[in-house]
């Protein structure tokens, strides 16, 4: 291996169960100066108590994984030409799905899948790297399994002159002077999406007020607000005249251990005592869940109709949505191995070959049974029993990192 993961690195970055608010947004803070192993234990920690998050993200990893993944040769003109790719493509297929007798017991490695459904989470917090395993038998030259490599392993350069790129630790020293990552060895997954760098441009950097709010919100209503036993009362008012004859409303008639809030236009009435699933804790937790729905999930009520029944209309709607976000998952995921794990896969059988013989790794919906999930997304996809749409995503895909 390039790098040693000795059984003691990955206590480098322990996950945090234990923190403030304070320290929340030093971590999140620590991400934005280039430091990454930092902030990556913050969202090791959301991982760890906001189960909501943690769902939605599994839900999507094994969607992406369950997605079919097929070589196709590039070249479609000419016989002599189309053979020599088909060659091509079939030994990279072969590699891919090679499995290899010398993986130990109890080693964390991941297969190609695992891989797969792993290099979602860059998405998600903005880097993902894995080093590639390689292993030759028989002739044939394939990655035997691919090492997760730990975030204090790697980080943005941040010394002045230095290339805008990110680099590798070796030592797991995340201070220290990085090296660009070697040629062939690592898989480097970047989400460069937005017109802000890449270190901030992690999905989950928008939930982190969100993860506060559903993890501090009810102690902190308890301590300042005092809300068991205090029910709060909000009333809509159109104007200073409503709301005057409101107040004078409620003095003539007090309520013991009350509390009004008005706001300056439009507030919902929340009564905390009508209902246990009104009481202003639940709504911070309901509004903190929704907005991880519609990060992760692109949409809010696919959890409550796809898993608890709902209309089967609902259902349709809700799978069309998650296919849109599975099958953009897919095409980023083929985007970076396209780029970095089949041209290395290419040449260490083959040498120097055109590029025009590279294959693509393409993915598709599945065929299934139109009554299960998958084959609500596959109905959704337009794809049919018989036939298998093979899907570039038309959206805008980020532009993993080349290794140079």
């Amino acid at each position: 291996m390039y790098i040693k993961q000795d059984a003691w690195s990955k206590f480098f970055s322990t996950p945090l169960y234990d923190f403030n608010p304070e320290s929340l947004l030093f971590l999140k803070q620590s991400g934005d100066a280039g430091y990454l192993a930092e902030r990556d234990r913050l969202f090791a920690a959301m991982y760890g108590e906001w189960d909501v998050l943690l769902k939605d993200v599994n839900k999507m990893c094994n969607a992406v994984s369950t997605l079919n993944y097929t070589v196709v040769p590039t070249i479609e003109e000419g016989n002599e030409a189309h053979a020599t790719a088909q060659k091509v493509a079939d030994i990279v297929k072969k590699a891919l799905w090679m499995r290899s007798p010398n993986n130990e017991l109890g080693e964390w490695r991941h297969t190609f899948l695992q891989m797969i459904g792993t290099l979602y989470h860059a998405i998600c917090r903005s880097v993902n790297v894995h080093e590639i395993i390689w292993e030759r038998s028989a002739g044939l030259v394939y990655p035997r399994c691919y090492a997760p490599v730990q975030p204090n392993y790697y980080g943005w350069a941040v010394q002045a002159k230095e290339p805008d790129r990110l680099v590798l630790f070796r030592d797991g020293n995340p201070y220290g002077k990085g090296e660009p990552f070697p040629k062939g060895k690592f898989i480097v997954a970047i989400n460069p999406n937005g017109p802000d760098h890449p270190m901030r441009a992690a999905q989950f950097i928008s939930l982190v007020g969100w993860f506060g709010a559903a993890k501090w919100g009810l102690p902190w209503l308890m301590k300042y607000c005092q809300v068991f036993g205090l029910p709060w009362r909000k009333f809509t008012v159109g104007s200073e005249e409503d709301k005057a004859a409101k107040l004078a409303e409620l003095a003539s008639n007090p309520v013991i251990s009350d509390t009004v809030v008005f706001g300056d236009e439009n507030v919902e009435i929340i009564n905390a005592a009508a209902s246990g699933a009104s009481i202003p804790q639940a709504e911070i937790l309901r509004l903190a869940e929704n907005a991880c729905h519609k990060l992760i999930l692109g949409q809010t009520l696919t959890s409550d109709t796809s898993d608890n029944g709902g209309s089967l209309a609902q259902a349709k709607v809700h799978a069309g949505v998650m296919a849109d976000e599975v099958m953009y998952v897919g095409n980023y995921v083929c985007e970076i191995l396209n780029q970095q794990l089949i041209p290395e896969i290419v040449r260490a059988n083959f040498g120097t070959i055109p590029v025009e013989l590279i294959p693509e790794l393409r993915c598709a919906v599945p065929q299934a049974e139109a009554s299960s999930p998958v084959g609500m997304l596959s109905a959704s996809m337009g794809v049919n029993r018989s036939e298998l749409i093979q899907s570039r995503c038309s959206r805008i895909l980020p532009s993993p990192l080349r290794l140079k």
